[in-house]
């Protein structure tokens, strides 16, 4: 009988908090897993072009990048890589690498990052 006593005033502190005030302390039920942080997101690029851009969104958590062409570091750089949208475009030159394989990492990118699903 105590527990139900107890629900219920649960239920009425809930009650009576605004939606807008108690949105942030919402328990949510999934079923799956809420994402996490993906560490040494590694993307396999051909390289055609004589440029790789890199979306770039200002504000963005700042994000370490690395260049590898046939298994040698060519590149290493911080970007505020963008989740979304991006605000602009950075390139890097890629011209003397043409017709070579390219793995490009990012130390640590959230799950829900559009980078981070397969193309």
């Amino acid at each position: 009988m105590r527990w139900k006593h107890f629900i219920r005033l649960a239920f009425l502190a809930i009650a009576c908090v605004p939606p807008a005030a108690r949105a942030a302390e919402d328990i949510v039920l999934a079923d799956r897993k809420p994402p996490g942080v993906i560490r040494n997101a590694t993307r396999r690029i051909a390289l055609a072009g004589s440029y790789l851009n890199v979306p770039v969104k200002t504000g963005a958590p700042t994000r370490r990048m690395t260049l590898w062409i046939d298994g040698q570091m060519a590149r290493e750089f911080d970007i505020e890589l963008a989740d979304g949208r991006p605000d602009f475009w950075a390139f890097i030159d890629v011209s003397t690498c043409k017709g070579k394989t390219a793995d490009l990492r990012v130390d640590r990118l959230p799950g829900r990052n559009s980078a981070a699903t397969p193309w």
